[in-house]
């Protein structure tokens, strides 16, 4: 038996790949399951680790060849997969090879508060993965992030800095590469003119009494003590931090 592996070849924005299986109990033009699957194939099979499925007539020299080409056909995700050929005269699926994991670019600035020197910390996640971290670069408020070779799917995008309000939003990673922009404000600085004062102190009052709103990103920047409300507590602090008291949030 011999197989040729996965051939990876760039076709356009495309990926091609093609590998054969010559085997001797490979009949001549009978035809052949070729599928590829996420993982290591298991029986039973679950649907959602199909990613390929085809029938191919095995050729008059006893040969299998599997042809993938195109956004529509493989990796799902571009997480990668596995090759097998089943058919008459193979007692089990005949792995050929692993066909590479292929992602997409995601990259972006952020602006922050110029008076805060750690680099932001950025990260994707997909439900049930561990987080994955963006390069950062970048000083004085002004940073550039980048992410290379994401899966195509559904992740939560975060980005947070030492004193300054947590950002969080849901990104889907299609095939093309993406370039952002984002807005970090600084804990306690409401209306975003990166300023912690009176107008910050009057809004957070107001909304506590009922007077005013606040988007997400606003009430994520007015919890100064972090303790998921908007309260008193906060206001005592932001107070204290326009008359020097503090000098920063914990």
């Amino acid at each position: 038996m011999a197989a040729t592996g996965v051939v990876e070849s760039a076709d356009g924005d495309d990926w091609r790949y093609v590998a054969t299986l010559e085997d001797v109990a490979i009949e001549k033009g009978e035809p052949y399951t070729v599928i590829a699957v996420s993982g290591d194939f298991s029986t039973p099979l679950m649907a959602d680790q199909i990613i390929y499925l085809d029938q191919k007539n095995a050729s008059q020299d006893g040969k299998v060849v599997f042809d993938g080409f195109g956004n529509g056909f493989i990796p799902k995700n571009y997480g990668g997969g596995k090759v097998y050929v089943s058919g008459k005269g193979l007692a089990n699926p005949r792995y050929i090879g692993d066909i590479p994991a292929h992602g997409f670019g995601y990259s972006g600035t952020i602006s922050s508060y110029s008076g805060i020197a750690d680099l932001p910390v950025v990260t994707l996640t997909a439900a049930g993965q561990a987080p994955i971290t963006a390069t950062v670069t970048g000083s004085a408020g002004s940073f550039n992030f980048s992410f290379s070779a994401i899966p195509v799917g559904q992740y939560t995008l975060q980005i947070s800095q030492n004193q300054h309000g947590t950002w969080t939003e849901q990104v889907n990673i299609t095939t093309n590469s993406t370039n952002i922009s984002k807005v970090l404000r600084r804990l306690g600085d409401l209306n975003g003119d990166n300023y912690v004062n009176i107008a910050d102190l009057v809004r957070v009052n107001n909304y506590i009494l009922g007077k005013a709103t606040l988007d997400d990103y606003q009430k994520i920047c007015g919890d100064v003590n972090s303790d998921n409300l908007i309260n008193i507590g906060d206001v005592v602090l932001i107070n204290r931090f326009i008359l020097g008291k503090i000098t920063a949030f914990n």
